[in-house]
C-alpha cells in the first residue's frame, strides 16, 4: 500500500513524546498502524529523544521511587487499557458507543476515549457514491480514511491517508464523497 497522505512531523513528534492532543492520539494511531514510513519518523523521534535524555545532568531521587513506582505498576490491572492481540487493529478495540443514523447510507458513532472538552472522536461511514456531507465546525480535524476512498472536492485520499484541516481562523464547510 502506498500512503500519499501524511501527518506533519511536528504530530509525529508529539506523539512520540506522548504529548498528542488527546483524542487526536487516536486518529493518528490509525494511520501509524497502517504507514511504515511514518511510524519510522515517529521511531526515529524516540530515538533522537532518547539521545538527549543522556546529555541531562544526573540527579537524585527520593528514596521511595522505586517503591513508588513499583506500586503504579502493581495497580488494579482491570483498569489497564487492553493489549494489542495479533491481527485486531485499533479500530477494532476502541470502545464504541451507541451508532446513529443521521441519513440512508451515513452513520457516526462515538469513540470513548479520552479527549478534549469540545473536541469529538467518532467513526463516520458514508455509503460508496454518496455526496453532499457538508459540515462546518471551528478548530483542527483531523481523519484517517480506515476503507474506500474520500474526496474532498480537491484532495481523493484512500484507505489509510492522513488528512487534516485547521478551521481556528475561518469557517470551513467540507463537501465529502465516498468512493
Amino acid at each position: 500500500m502506498s500512503l500519499r497522505h501524511h501527518p506533519a512531523d511536528a504530530h509525529l513528534a508529539d506523539y512520540a513524546a506522548g504529548r498528542m492532543r488527546a483524542g487526536f492520539d487516536v486518529v493518528l494511531g490509525a494511520h501509524l498502524e497502517r504507514c511504515p514510513r511514518c511510524r519510522e519518523r515517529v521511531s526515529m523521534f524516540e530515538a533522537v529523544a532518547g539521545e538527549l535524555m543522556e546529555t541531562l545532568p544526573e540527579t537524585t531521587v527520593s528514596d521511595d521511587l522505586l517503591a513508588h513506582t513499583l506500586a503504579l505498576l502493581e495497580r488494579d490491572p482491570s483498569r489497564e487499557p487492553e493489549a494489542a492481540p495479533p491481527g485486531r487493529s485499533l479500530v477494532d478495540r476502541l470502545p464504541l458507543g451507541r451508532r446513529r443514523n443521521l441519513a440512508p447510507g451515513v452513520w457516526v458513532q462515538p469513540v470513548d476515549v479520552p479527549h478534549e472538552a469540545g473536541d469529538r472522536v467518532y467513526l463516520l461511514r458514508v455509503a460508496a457514491g454518496l455526496q453532499g456531507l457538508h459540515h462546518g465546525h471551528d478548530g483542527a480535524e483531523m481523519t484517517v480514511v480506515l476503507q474506500g476512498s474520500l474526496h474532498d472536492g480537491e484532495t481523493v485520499f484512500e484507505a489509510g491517508d492522513f488528512a487534516e484541516v485547521d478551521t481556528r481562523s475561518e469557517e470551513h464547510t467540507s463537501e465529502l464523497q465516498s468512493h
